[in-house]
């Protein structure tokens, strides 16, 4: 008897299923789906059991035998098989390394397992509302929060089959309760990639076998052993967390819930305020609630700088901040930058600190701490500038441990608690959470704040998102203002403050005058134009080398056979010349970058490019 196993390692991607035989002592042991060790090029690999057979077309004698059963039943399904594959081929991956990252490692022998704690229950608040027809695929647009946890409650109620939640972040899972009540908690199955192996192996056994009925987590979660899915529900569907982005598989869990649905026949609902235009422009069934009501003063800080205030802190808000201290009121500042300045130049000769790795501006930080953002390498700010010897720098940009200095001075005494990635949100405790007086920073406000305790939202600046260079920068713009309105909806506050220097622009204009229908129209006609998702389909191709003169050999070697194949095979597609990015140089590498656009399928095309060569397929960015 042999078996096909499909090994769990990475692998050039025309290697996919090896053959191996059974020994005696296993023969009618072996079942497809199960997961199995043995060894693999001299090591210890898992592997999972594709098929078996008493029949091969080539000599046995120098087959490898399998080395032993890790678990007697099979935990990996025939559709996780079908999404498996799909995988494999849509992101143009290796299948072993696909199957690497869906299986759980089966622990050799027992270990300490440490109590879940990723979800940290909160009051359930959530009400019944009707609920009409759902199609296959959905969007859901809430306009409060509360809206949206009604909205799951009443979907995941009553439900007798699996539902599959997916959430962009594990601190998302901190929101849950307030939408799922306590009696049915117990029918819940996390999966967060913090578990031990023996919680992961766990929560994979109890999912497989139809036990658990609401199945939670971030992206891996899309390859749980679903049993008998119904539902799938993504949660801020447009969080960029979706997409892995830094190692291979470099899947999207948006797009491979999309096939895990049409695998189950289930329903798909995406929910997001300001959901991205791929889905926008595909699925027809959207169900919106009715606007709120909530007013969008804006504070427009062209007037402020003509009056000689060049803080991000208008005259206008400080006294609104002022007021709200007198009434013993919380405040939320948003703003989505961090540090204290975004870079430091010398004045004397213009010379930028960068990155040594990276080569980009190094943002300056308390301490007096220079930190690259892209591969956390610091260094303390250098007495003099080494190109000139110079002693005055210019630290231009305001980030959130300016404008931290800034709030003391307009209330002295305030307690600033400043929620962004330079801060450890795992040691903020919620007495430091209930006892501040002002909240400052970036998007993970949404996450560890209760927005019913907040009586001033302001919007301190994103005019810099509006000069980001890429084909999303209009939609993430966007997105980020919808997120604040969703959540300041649930506030104690009528109005947001929106502090801008660009107070005419068509995007801000619109989520002032709530103009949803209008930014949606005139992004999919520019899209259109130019043959953007969702109208096409677009591929990055990534080359990556300490060698400088390497990496732009390879590239132009690349662009050279991709044309010639696509002139031959007459394959209708737009291939641009290498080019280095912004982030021309990561980590020590420098980076080159072939961007593919087409509306049809180019696998023929894709197959020539190199095992080196990282294939970025929907990449959240070209540059």
């Amino acid at each position: 008897m042999f078996a096909q196993i499909i090994p769990a390692v990475r692998l050039p991607r025309k290697l996919t299923v090896f053959t191996y035989a059974i020994p005696e002592e296993l023969i009618g042991k072996i079942k497809v789906g199960q997961i199995i060790s043995t060894t693999f090029r001299g090591k210890k690999i898992q592997g999972v059991v594709k098929a078996t057979t008493d029949k091969i077309n080539f000599p046995a004698k120098n087959l490898k035998p399998l080395t032993k059963i890790l678990y007697p039943e099979p935990l990996f399904s025939s559709q996780q098989l079908v999404l498996a594959e799909w995988l494999a081929k849509y992101y143009v991956t290796s299948l072993g390394l696909v199957v690497k990252s869906m299986i759980p490692i089966i622990p050799q022998k027992k270990m300490p397992s440490r109590k879940n704690k990723d979800i940290v229950w909160q009051d359930f608040t959530a009400k019944e509302i009707k609920i009409d027809r759902l199609d296959k695929t959905n969007i859901l647009i809430p306009t409060t929060a509360k809206y949206q946890n009604d909205f799951i409650y009443s979907l995941i109620k009553n439900t007798k089959k699996q539902t599959l939640i997916l959430v962009p972040e594990t601190e998302d899972l901190t929101s849950l309760g307030r939408f799922i009540p306590n009696q049915l908690r117990e029918k819940i199955v996390v999966f967060s990639g913090k578990q031990s192996k023996n919680e992961e192996l766990l929560a994979w056994k109890e999912t497989a076998s139809g036990q658990k009925k609401i199945i939670i987590g971030t992206r891996q979660a899309v390859f749980a052993p679903l049993a008998d899915l119904e539902t799938i529900i993504v949660i801020d569907e447009p969080n960029s967390s979706f997409k892995q982005w830094d190692q291979n598989p470099r899947y999207d869990a948006r797009t491979t819930a999309t096939e895990l649905a049409k695998i189950h026949d289930a329903n798909i609902i995406f929910v997001s305020p300001a959901p991205r235009l791929e889905i926008v422009g595909k699925i027809k069934n959207i169900i919106k609630e009715n606007p709120n009501q909530i007013g969008i003063p804006i504070l427009n800080l062209k007037d402020e700088a003509h009056h000689g205030n060049y803080s991000l802190v208008s005259e206008r808000l400080a006294q609104k901040i002022i007021e709200a201290k007198s009434a013993g009121q919380k405040t939320v500042l948003y703003i989505n930058r961090r540090g204290l300045h975004r870079s430091v130049t010398c004045s004397d000769c213009g010379y930028v600190f960068n990155c040594p790795h990276c080569l980009l501006p190094l943002p300056f930080h308390t301490g007096g701490k220079l930190k690259c953002h892209h591969c956390d390498w610091q260094q303390d700010v250098p007495l003099s500038c080494p190109n000139c010897r110079g002693v005055n720098f210019r630290f231009p940009g305001s980030g959130g441990q300016l404008i931290e200095k800034d709030l003391a001075k307009i209330w002295p005494g305030c307690r600033v608690l400043r929620l962004d990635a330079d801060v450890d949100l795992q040691k903020i405790t919620s007495e430091q959470i209930d006892s501040a007086d002002i909240y400052l920073g970036t998007n993970f406000l949404f996450k560890k704040i209760d927005w019913q305790k907040i009586d001033l939202v302001a919007i301190l600046s994103l005019d810099n998102m509006l000069h980001l260079p890429g084909f999303r920068s209009g939609e993430r713009l966007w997105q980020t203002l919808k997120e604040i309105e969703l959540f300041a909806t649930g506030s104690q506050t009528d109005k947001i403050y929106l502090q801008t220097f660009n107070s005419e622009n068509r995007i801000i204009r619109d989520f002032v005058g709530k103009n949803n229908d209008d930014f949606y129209t005139r992004e999919i006609e520019a899209r259109s134009d130019l043959g953007y998702p969702p109208f096409g389909q677009l591929i990055k191709l990534i080359y990556q080398s300490s060698n400088p003169k390497k990496a732009e050999f390879q590239a132009n070697t690349l662009f050279r056979e991709l044309t010639k194949k696509q002139e031959k095979d007459k394959i209708a597609a737009q291939i641009s010349e290498p080019q280095t990015v912004f982030t021309s140089r990561v980590r020590g590498r420098w980076r080159y970058v072939i961007i593919i656009k087409t509306k049809i399928n180019i696998d023929g095309l894709l197959q020539i490019v190199p095992d080196d060569w990282i294939i970025d397929v929907d990449p959240e960015d070209l540059i």
